[in-house]
């Protein structure tokens, strides 16, 4: 263990802080004694986060597909359509507008 390139030349300040812990005197600090090795812990979240990942891309993907035919991105059709259909309207009011107008 001492042997250990890691353990070698540690500073004097972090020795002095060093404490071993047990379960009868842990403290809020002490790392919570589970039988797995952290790395296999930090290895299980990551892969949950991973699979969190592909799951929120499998359900943005058709959402934001959705929103975009919604409004009509990349198909000028929808737009011209709704552009005649505009100035139809427009066209309509000023004409009654001026026949009313003109009547009086």
């Amino acid at each position: 263990f001492r042997n250990s390139i890691f353990f070698r030349d540690i500073p004097v300040h972090i020795i002095k802080r060093a404490r071993t812990a047990f379960p009868w005197n842990a403290t809020d600090d002490t790392p919570k004694f589970t039988g797995i090795p952290p790395h296999i812990i930090q290895l299980a979240k990551l892969e949950k986060l991973e699979n969190e990942i592909v799951k929120l891309r499998e359900s943005l993907q058709p959402a934001v597909a959705g929103e975009l035919n919604r409004r009509g991105v990349g198909c000028t059709q929808f737009f011209t359509e709704r552009l005649h259909e505009r100035i139809d309207s427009l066209e309509m009011n000023l004409t009654t507008t001026n026949r009313n107008l003109i009547q009086q």
